[in-house]
């Protein structure tokens, strides 16, 4: 939902600015718009919409999450905007897209700032969500920097893991992010 409300705001007034053209080189007239950063965008769409009747329902998620959400927003456009320029290596990428709400892959990244935590019997502790049981496939080489939940579009979900440590060598055969079921 706040992908879709930034992707709202800014994908018009990128579009109205290229068809302006350069700022120091117009070739028509209009005002230039400008883009909101991440700050703006969250005054917006995140503090002003948990007022709202509509977006109340916003207050039960953390922070962080939403806050993720627009990071994530931010880093798609940069990518776009630097493959076009050729900052970035590799083919060129798309703009950032609607999200689908039939999409059933729902995810939700939580960072150490979210203040997570593994409980001293091994449930895994989330922010307004509470003790989750998990069943863990092995110890972990170290702590680990944030959990990524995953909900598959048979409702199964998932654990993916990110390590915090990359200095240490992963054992062959797995991967830094593994998905563990619940």
């Amino acid at each position: 939902m706040v992908w879709n409300d930034a992707l709202a705001i800014v994908k018009p007034r990128r579009a109205s600015n290229k068809l302006l053209g350069n700022p120091r080189q117009r070739s028509a007239e209009g005002p230039y718009w400008g883009i909101p950063k991440n700050a703006e965008l969250s005054k917006l769409l995140i503090t002003a919409a948990k007022k709202t009747p509509e977006r109340a329902f916003l207050a039960d998620v953390p922070v962080g999450v939403l806050q993720q959400t627009l990071g994530d927003f931010d880093k798609a456009w940069t990518a776009h905007e630097d493959s076009k320029t050729g900052e970035r290596p590799g083919p060129r990428v798309a703009p950032p897209k609607r999200k689908s709400r039939k999409d059933n892959r729902q995810t939700v990244r939580f960072t150490r700032s979210d203040r997570w935590s593994v409980t001293d019997d091994g449930k895994l502790r989330l922010p307004k969500i509470g003790d989750v049981e998990v069943k863990w496939a092995r110890d972990l080489p170290s702590a680990p920097s944030s959990v990524t939940l995953i909900k598959d579009r048979s409702d199964r979900p998932h654990l993916g893991r990110q390590r915090a440590d990359l200095r240490h060598r992963p054992r062959p055969g797995l991967e830094r992010r593994t998905q563990r079921p619940l």
